[in-house]
């Protein structure tokens, strides 16, 4: 069995990207994502080599674990939704960099993958990027 399909929304919020990712694990389809894109660079309009997470919102089931990565040929791992917990919010804009970005050798996108999900399940991720020149 396939991981369900999820639904992404892409708009733009004070001069912002946002993304919203969810998935409803269903009867039928309980089976994990591995690697499934939540951001794909190459669709997002001004956006040249990489993009900079400025802040993540993780909420999901208890019984779901999730690693949302920056891909890269070693993934850059950026927020970790832990079984059981179920909100994680993460601000980057004060950090010294700006927030995380992928390596130069990396597609740029950015991805999840999920653990232990259960039919009933949900997972839903909220993004706030950044182009990085």
């Amino acid at each position: 069995m396939a991981a369900p399909v999820p639904t992404i929304n892409t708009f733009t919020l004070r001069g912002r990207t946002c993304v919203t990712w969810r998935a409803l694990f269903t009867a039928g389809a309980p089976d994990n994502f591995a690697d499934s894109v939540v951001v794909d660079l190459s669709t997002l309009t001004g956006f040249t080599t990489a993009l900079r997470v400025l802040s993540i919102v993780i909420c999901g089931s208890p019984g779901v674990a999730a690693d949302v990565e920056l891909d890269a040929a070693t993934d850059v791992l950026i927020a970790s939704l832990a079984l059981g917990s179920t909100f994680m919010e993460i601000d980057f804009r004060d950090h010294p960099q700006g927030g995380p970005t992928a390596p130069s050798s990396a597609t740029g996108d950015l991805l999840v993958t999920t653990r232990s999900s259960a039919d009933g399940d949900e997972l839903f991720i909220y993004v706030v990027c950044d182009s990085v020149a």
